[in-house]
């Protein structure tokens, strides 16, 4: 007959064998995928969010630039262009400026304000500028 090992191994009784009433120790399974906690306001550090300010502001410039170097021709589709880049920037820059002082919390407040104070001032004018 083979014997099998037990396991989790048992320590044997005083008599040297074990009791019919003790039971093994139950033993929680392992943890093979760790948990992951990511907050949201650890994916917006001061990197991403000036990267993602430059980023759009060069947007906005390319539009402007193509805008004014074909106001007086006759190339729509250019201007067509400039004006969805200039469009697709403002709204990336609106949209940073209004969530970032929503999602960091450890921002002065007055720096949270002129936030919101500046993606409204550029709402305002870039509806002004192509309305």
């Amino acid at each position: 007959m083979v014997s099998y090992p037990q396991y989790p191994p048992q320590e044997p009784s005083q008599s040297g064998s074990m009791s019919p009433m003790q039971q093994p120790v139950q033993q929680p399974m392992p943890q093979y995928y760790p948990k992951i906690k990511i907050e949201i306001a650890e994916l917006f550090n001061d990197s991403i969010v000036i990267l993602s300010i430059f980023i759009s502001l060069f947007l906005m410039w390319i539009g402007t630039v193509f805008y004014a170097a074909n106001i007086g021709g006759a190339n729509n589709t250019l201007l067509e262009f400039a004006v969805i880049i200039y469009s697709l920037g403002t709204t990336l820059l609106s949209f940073i400026l209004l969530i970032i002082p929503l999602i960091r919390k450890e921002m002065d407040r007055w720096v949270r304000v002129a936030f919101i104070l500046s993606a409204v001032v550029i709402i305002a004018f870039a509806y002004i500028r192509f309305a």
